[in-house]
């Protein structure tokens, strides 16, 4: 089904848009768009380096995912159920591994010191 591929594509698009935005700075620490992962959300260099470390592999994921999508709809209905499904598994796969990379990534970034704050009482 051609609607089926469509979201595939649109989900992968929005997907690369969402990394790239946070990896440049654009789209900052937010509850709705981004890697949702804790170590990436402890801070705003968490934040920015932990999408650019994820950048290659949600752009693989991603580009898999659109490749498999138009390819599916050269095929016959129960082939392309299958290539439709392998999409969606490949950008999955894709925002994972790159969901793995920017939380180590991010675990290596220093936490911000407070050393100008005075002491407690």
């Amino acid at each position: 089904m051609i609607f089926v591929a469509v979201i595939i594509i649109l989900g992968s698009v929005v997907v690369v848009v969402s990394i790239e935005a946070a990896a440049r700075g654009r789209l900052g620490i937010n509850s709705l768009v981004g890697l949702r992962v804790p170590s990436v959300m402890s801070s705003d260099e968490a934040w920015r380096r932990g999408h650019a470390a994820a950048r290659i592999p949600v752009w693989i994921g991603a580009s898999g995912a659109t490749v498999g999508a138009l390819v599916s709809l050269a095929l016959s209905e129960g082939a392309r159920s299958i290539a439709e499904t392998t999409s969606t598994a490949i950008l999955l796969v894709g925002v994972i591994v790159g969901g793995v990379v920017a939380s180590q990534t991010a675990k290596s970034v220093m936490p911000p010191v407070f050393d100008d704050l005075p002491p407690a009482s």
